[in-house]
């Protein structure tokens, strides 16, 4: 009986001994925080960190070992420096850049190279104080390991909530238009035409790991294919398109720029759009009474440079209620 009496108090100890072990504390000596934007900004704050996550944040500069288990605390001095949570990018393409050879590129590079290409501009977002990142479209293969390798710890980037392929009707703003028909001769797992195959593309997504879903309701200026901004699926199509999402349990993401595309896509459920360049403030009442986010884009290229497009700021309190919100008409951003 004592045997056993000892065998458990050693087994208590050590498992006791392993989860303190396993902890990894920091405290960060913060001389200026901003840990809310609602909130004035603190000086001479302290953050406590445990296992890389925020547990608490103290007045004053705390030592090691002043809070239970951080005896071994590693402390960073940031007494002189300007603290603040890291930002949020809700529209990227992570695995690319703009790049003159841009239709050589989608023939000739890989996805493994594409991966790696993301490592680094992974880190140059991370560098410029993005923690998180939304990629809207792009390689499905490529995106879905970079992020899984990031959340495993094998490389280091931004958090990322990935889309995998955008999805595009044939011919449409998504499709590798322009080649010749041997170049593609399998279009890729987002170019689907009417109600069924949207549905089947949104599901392939979600199959292979997509976290959201990005699709084109209408045209854009950044293909050879001369399809203007309007609208390109149909209003059925788009409706099957959310509808499927969101009935696995995943938000959608609308490229729009044209007017009435835009509102087809706000009409059909989308939980954001994406650049908006043509609403105007009756779009803006529907982006209202449908809570739709717009993520609008800051800069336009060639014959589209002179656009202006509305933002919108609604107040909590009045989202839903039928409220106007609040208008700021002037030069695009993209958050």
């Amino acid at each position: 009986m004592f045997g056993k009496i000892l065998i458990t108090t050693a087994i208590t100890i050590c498992s006791t001994f392993s989860a303190y072990a396993a902890e990894e504390w920091k405290i960060i000596h913060a001389g200026t925080l901003l840990a809310d934007a609602r909130e004035e900004v603190k000086t001479e704050q302290s953050i406590i960190i445990r296992n890389n996550e925020i547990i608490e944040v103290r007045d004053g500069y705390v030592s090691a070992g002043q809070v239970n288990g951080t005896a071994n605390a590693g402390v960073i001095d940031l007494k002189d420096q300007f603290v603040m949570s890291g930002l949020i990018d809700s529209h990227t393409h992570i695995l690319s850049q703009q790049e003159a050879n841009g239709r050589e590129v989608r023939v000739t590079r890989s996805s493994e190279l594409s991966t790696l290409m993301g490592v680094e501009f992974g880190m140059r977002t991370l560098r410029a104080g993005f923690t998180s990142i939304r990629n809207v479209g792009g390689d499905r293969n490529a995106i879905f390991a970079l992020r899984d390798a990031i959340n495993q710890g094998i490389v280091t980037g931004p958090r990322i909530k990935a889309a995998g392929q955008g999805l595009s009707p044939t011919g449409g703003y998504g499709d590798a238009a322009g080649f010749r028909d041997d170049i593609f001769p399998h279009p890729h797992s987002g170019i689907c035409d009417g109600v069924a195959e949207c549905r089947k593309a949104v599901r392939t997504q979600v199959k292979f790991g997509a976290d959201h879903i990005k699709y084109v309701a209408t045209g854009g200026v950044l293909r050879k294919t001369a399809t203007g901004t309007g609208q390109q699926f149909t209003d059925e199509e788009q409706i099957a398109l959310v509808q499927a999402a969101h009935a696995m349990g995943r938000k959608v993401a609308a490229h729009a720029h044209g007017k009435i595309g835009l509102e087809a896509a706000l009409r059909a459920g989308v939980d954001s759009v994406e650049h908006g360049s043509y609403l105007d403030e009756d779009t803006a009442d529907l982006f209202v009474a449908t809570g739709a986010y717009l993520v609008p884009t800051r800069t336009h290229r060639g014959a589209n440079s002179d656009v202006e497009t509305w933002l919108i700021y609604s107040k909590s309190s009045t989202k839903g209620a039928g409220s106007r919100p609040y208008h700021e008409k002037g030069a695009q951003h993209r958050i």
